[in-house]
């Protein structure tokens, strides 16, 4: 699973719950981040 994540300021971020992990686990799924940064900086 392909993500792409916004975030407004260069230090934001997300987290993902024990639950959804273990899901995806479960599945074998592998999860690929791109952070983008709203900064220009």
């Amino acid at each position: 699973m392909f993500c792409g994540l916004f975030v407004g300021n260069w230090n934001d971020g997300l987290s993902l719950s024990p639950e959804i992990m273990l899901a995806l686990g479960q599945r074998r799924i592998v999860l690929n981040l791109d952070v983008y940064s709203g900064s220009d900086d």
